[in-house]
């Protein structure tokens, strides 16, 4: 049943089978407002009070018993109603809107919620739905969904919001005023502006041709192609929220002559050999007139209608700087120029006997160079020569003894004069002395894998040496020091000998020596076989034994003296296995485990014994023997392994013995002896096996009849007699046991 608060519900009536109900109940109590019948089981009434969906039990009674079903109830509240007064909203920008809070009826709300999302900084208090806050984003007209819910259901309403910008305040253009040039683009001037940003700019009159405001960012820019006197404009930035404006001057004059140019702007040029003509260019306005200052070098002139330079130079110039001008109505422009008159330049520069190969603290021949051409004034040479070489700046000479090792470089050299340089270039390598006497002290190494070795350090006589390297490659782990030539490192893998060679190279060449390097292994330690000592049984098959051991890795095993046979030792993982053959007493064998680097041993024991007798049994047992009768058919039979031993207990009877060789029963009985139980136990090294034989020693039965009275008496006495020295051999159960025989 779901129902409302405070609204009557449909009555709930039971139906049933069986005996009369005299009485109806549930549990637990139904909501506030609602009442079981307890004659009909009826359910009705008001509720008053929220329940949130429960199970009841309800309970229907007699004389009989009782029998159960439940229902279940649920009571919401009542659907509620809202309101927005006003439900349209103009907003601005980062300014507080009034808040506004709905008109509700109906149930209590228990959850609000919008949709869309209102704008950034706007929100719906979830306890009271109202709406209020601070846009800080611009919103285009929305329409906004409000849903008020509780557990009766839920009721809406809309509400629509804009947001609008700040309307723009505060342009400024730096500048305000322009003087343009024509067909000279301006610089682009971008305005400032407060409050919201401006969505669009718009200039009123129009610009002069050529130039454009930029409708998104107000910045004008542009070429003005048309002559325009000074005018103001106004300019007006919009956004949602309104516009402002400003105004501005702008002048458009004629273009000066602009971009003057020489191409090429630098001339070298030779005493007595013609230039060659070069024109100007220029932008902007027409040229009239051309001038230029200071005067040019004698021989060479500028025409004043076009600006060309041309002509022949008759004598040497220094490197000057003149000033080009072109003029107009409108004004000048100007640009400069770099003029060098120069002697003819060197050519054909050499060095016999390049490249040179020297060697260290030996004085060179003197490479004296030779060229065509002007007369060279200066020599130098690049990059700087070896320490102890020089070159003559007046004739070129090369000479010296090099005091420092210097590898091969080729050096380019410098013959000058005013007209400019010619250049050759020599090739010098100065090397060192060749290292000699290279020695390593030990030169043969025994190492262990994953042992750090001893460094070691080479010695070397002559040149210093510059790099070190041995062939072939060191075993993995140990390095040698390129500069330096130690050996050192800690081997991770094994290696047989092997000789290395080592080579002490530097620029004048290298020296050898030779070590020799062997890594052997860790040696084995800890060795052991858990469960020594080993007690086996001949021809049973062993579980097999494996070692446990330390150290580097056993590459053979051995073991001493011999292990019995059928049992053998695996050489390559010193596992023991096999069915011994032979018996052996406990022996202590020796096992040893080697690798390169040496060997460990341990010691176990072991012992092989026969297999245990078995179904051990005698054929007549029990035995009833007579007095003074011989005795030989106690032979056993018995499996298992031989025996090596044969006991009875307790002793046998007397004139009874057991052979310990066979375990036979023989012999003849003296002396009567009751029935009793004997153990014979059959004995190896495996173990024994026992049975218990039962024998009874009788006496010799009567073979003659005195039928005379005193026959009879002496008869009965000897009997008597007899039965007396029976009961002194039988317990007094047994004597019980035997009375009526002996009166009989």
């Amino acid at each position: 049943y779901v129902a409302t608060k405070d609204s009557a519900m449909t009555t709930g009536i039971p139906t049933y089978n069986g005996g009369t109900v005299l009485s109806w109940s549930v549990t637990p109590t139904l909501p506030t407002g609602l009442d079981i019948d307890a004659s009909t089981g009826e359910i009705s009434g008001t509720p008053t009070v929220l329940s949130t969906q429960t199970t009841y039990t309800i309970y229907a009674n007699n004389t009989g018993g009782s029998e159960t079903t439940t229902i279940v109830i649920t009571v919401n509240d009542i659907i509620p109603t809202i309101s927005y007064t006003p439900n349209s909203f103009v907003e601005t920008r980062d300014s507080p809107m009034s808040a506004t809070t709905p008109t509700v009826g109906g149930g209590a709300i228990l959850t609000w919620s919008i949709s869309p999302s209102l704008p950034t900084g706007l929100s719906l208090d979830q306890s009271t739905g109202e709406i209020s806050g601070t846009p800080t984003v611009i919103s285009d007209l929305t329409t906004y969904t409000i849903t008020a819910t509780n557990t009766g259901g839920s009721a809406t309403d809309t509400v629509d919001i804009v947001v609008r910008d700040i309307v723009p305040t505060n342009l400024d253009y730096i500048p305000s005023s322009f003087i343009l040039t024509l067909d000279v683009p301006m610089g682009p001037v971008t305005p400032t502006a407060g409050g919201g940003p401006v969505v669009t700019w718009s200039v009123n009159p129009g610009l002069p041709t050529g130039l454009a405001i930029d409708a998104a960012t107000g910045t004008i820019s542009g070429t003005p192609t048309v002559i325009t006197p000074s005018a103001t404009y106004t300019i007006t930035a919009t956004n949602s929220g309104g516009s402002d404006s400003i105004t501005i001057t702008l002048e458009v004059n004629d273009v000066i002559p602009d971009e003057v140019e020489y191409d090429p702007s630098s001339f070298v040029e030779t005493k007595g050999f013609a230039m060659t003509v070069v024109t100007p260019t220029a932008e902007g306005g027409s040229v009239t007139s051309w001038e230029i200052h200071p005067t040019l070098p004698t021989g060479l002139s500028i025409d004043s209608s076009t600006g060309e330079i041309s002509g022949t130079p008759t004598v040497l110039s220094t490197i000057t700087t003149y000033t080009v001008y072109a003029n107009n109505t409108g004004g000048s422009a100007f640009t400069t120029i770099d003029i060098t008159v120069n002697d003819e330049i060197p050519s054909s520069v050499t060095y016999t006997g390049s490249p040179y190969v020297k060697t260290i603290d030996s004085s060179m021949t003197t490479g004296t160079p030779t060229f065509l051409g002007g007369t060279v004034l200066t020599w130098e040479i690049h990059p700087t020569l070896p320490t102890g070489l020089s070159i003559d700046a007046s004739n070129g000479e090369i000479s010296g003894t090099p005091s420092a090792v210097s590898p091969f470089t080729t050096y380019t050299v410098y013959a000058n004069n005013t007209g400019g340089s010619a250049t050759a270039t020599v090739d010098i390598t100065v090397n060192d002395v060749i290292p000699s006497d290279v020695e390593y002290d030990p030169s043969a190494f025994v190492e262990t894998k994953g042992t750090g070795m001893t460094a070691v350090t080479p010695s070397a006589l002559g040149g210093t040496v510059t790099s070190w390297e041995v062939h072939p490659d060191l075993p993995t782990g140990i390095t040698i020091d390129s500069s330096t030539g130690e050996i050192s490192g800690t081997p991770s893998v094994l290696s047989t000998l092997t000789t290395y060679t080592v080579y002490a190279n530097n620029t004048g060449g290298g020296a050898v020596t030779t070590i020799d390097i062997i890594v052997n292994d860790v040696i084995p330690s800890l060795v052991e076989y858990s469960g020594s000592p080993f007690v086996y049984t001949v021809d049973l098959q062993i579980s097999p034994e494996l070692p446990t051991y330390e150290g580097g890795t056993v590459i053979s095993w051995s073991v001493a003296p011999g292990l019995p046979n059928g049992l053998v030792l695996d050489t390559s993982t010193g596992e023991i296995s096999g069915t011994p053959t032979v018996l052996s007493t406990a022996t202590t064998y020796t096992i040893t485990a080697d690798n390169t680097g040496g060997s460990a041993g341990t010691t176990i024991e072991i012992t092989v014994n026969d297999v245990a007798p078995s179904g051990l049994t005698y054929t007549g047992d029990p035995y009833t023997l007579t007095k003074d009768s011989p005795f030989s058919s106690g032979v056993p039979s018995i499996g298992g392994g031989l025996v090596d031993t044969w006991t009875v207990s307790p002793t046998l009877p007397d004139g009874l013995t057991l052979d310990p060789s066979n375990g036979e029963i023989s012999g003849t009985p003296t002396d009567i002896t009751a029935s009793a139980v004997y153990t014979v136990t059959a004995s190896n090294t495996g173990g024994s096996e026992s049975i218990d034989v039962t024998i009874e020693v009788n006496d010799v039965i009567p073979s003659q009849y005195m039928p005379t009275t005193q026959v009879v008496a002496q008869k009965q006495q000897s009997m008597l007699l007899l039965s007396m020295r029976r009961l002194m051999h039988y317990s007094t159960a047994e004597a019980h046991t035997h009375t009526p025989r002996v009166l009989q």
